[in-house]
């Protein structure tokens, strides 16, 4: 029974706030509520403002020193370029000279031996000459030897008969 009364009782205060037709006025606090509302936007809106030039102010500055950083970056850059330049030539010409100074010093050896190899071939030759001269001697003698008995001691005396 209580849950009877209860339900209906609900049932009764909610058809009531339904069929209800509240309209609430607009009254003079409202309009000034929202007049001072409108204000309060509108300045927050300039101060928006202030902050978005504010922003492109620093934007522009930034711009600006990138760029100049850019060209200072990009001289820098052309400075290592030349010198990179300078040490490749300078390194490719002192390789030049090395090995200019180096077939130089082989040729200069070569036109310095040649004349040494002529003057050994001749002496060579001369040591031949020389050679069957004493081998000419060395049998005259023997021969002599066989006549001459002084001679056959002399020669045994120095161990050549």
């Amino acid at each position: 029974m209580k849950r009877i009364i209860l339900i209906s009782l609900l049932f009764l205060t909610i058809i009531d706030c339904f069929s209800q037709n509240r309209e609430v006025p607009f009254t003079l606090d409202d309009r000034d509520r929202l007049i001072k509302l409108e204000e309060q936007f509108n300045s927050l809106n300039t101060r928006i403002d202030a902050v978005n030039l504010r922003i492109d102010a620093t934007n522009e500055k930034i711009t600006s020193l990138r760029n100049e950083m850019m060209t200072k970056f990009d001289a820098q850059q052309m400075q290592i370029n030349s010198m990179k330049n300078l040490f490749f030539w300078g390194f490719s010409i002192l390789i030049t000279l090395m090995l200019f100074n180096f077939g130089y010093l082989i040729w200069d050896r070569r036109t310095a031996l040649y004349p040494l190899r002529e003057q050994t071939f001749l002496l060579a030759e001369k040591e031949k000459e020389h050679e069957k001269k004493l081998e000419q001697l060395t049998n005259s003698f023997k021969e002599l030897a066989k006549e001459d008995k002084k001679v056959a001691d002399i020669l045994k005396r120095v161990a050549i008969f």
